[in-house]
């Protein structure tokens, strides 16, 4: 397979911007007896066709000197989730089958931490590394798809790894774009009705006392209603 291209950098460890205790390191800082514990749970593998048998020592040595060659050949590759110095998981984007390959595995206890994860891998994938396009694999098993979609991902077909099948779905970097549009001209529009709203309390309602008397603020002085922002969309 050839290397998918990215510009040419290789994304180490840094901080995630929106918050400060959490962290993108290689799998290589973290504990091996961390990624043993975390791949061994149940509730991890329960969605993971292709981990079969004990994931030990052995394994994992395997497993990191895998996603480690990926750095290499391609300049990209996953990452250890690092939160309040605390390792929850690992992630990020691997070459399959020529397409770049999301992948987001958390100890259940951090589930919560997905969504922050996926936005800032989404955010590398497309303003950092310049990638147009992201996929997802899922097992059939996966039948709760409805919030992959929301985010704007669409199934495109099926994959076959070590004779197991695995449902793509495709995420493009121009509907990541349509949608954050949308979403800040709705914000706007929020932002702006809610505005609207206080102005018109207060012009009803107050009453302000001055030097030479008492004033009375009147709804005469809202001269101007603003239309919704993105209301068509």
């Amino acid at each position: 397979m050839k290397p998918i291209p990215v510009t040419l950098r290789t994304w180490v460890s840094c901080t995630l911007p929106l918050n400060t205790n959490s962290q993108f390191k290689r799998l290589t800082e973290v504990d091996p007896d961390e990624i043993i514990t975390l791949m061994n749970h149940p509730l991890v593998r329960r969605h993971m066709p292709l981990a079969t048998g004990n994931f030990g020592i052995a394994e994992c040595a395997q497993f990191i000197a895998a996603k480690e060659r990926s750095w290499k050949e391609y300049g990209f590759g996953p990452w250890a989730f690092v939160v309040d110095g605390q390792f929850v998981g690992w992630g990020g984007l691997q070459a399959e089958q020529g397409e770049a390959d999301l992948a987001l595995v958390l100890h259940p206890d951090s589930w919560g931490q997905g969504k922050a994860l996926y936005r800032e891998i989404i955010r590398r994938a497309f303003d950092e590394m310049n990638f147009q396009a992201v996929t997802v694999l899922l097992p059939p098993t996966r039948k709760k798809t409805r919030a992959l979609l929301r985010l704007g991902f669409y199934e495109s077909g099926q994959s076959k790894i070590a004779n197991e099948v695995f449902i793509r779905y495709r995420l493009e970097k121009s509907t990541v774009e349509a949608l954050e549009s949308t979403r800040l001209d709705m914000n706007c529009n929020s932002i702006l009705f809610s505005l609207c709203l206080m102005l018109a309390s207060v012009s009803l309602t107050a009453v302000a006392e001055s030097d030479t008397g008492v004033f009375h603020a009147t709804a005469s002085h809202l001269t101007h209603w603003p239309e919704p922002i993105g209301s068509e969309h």
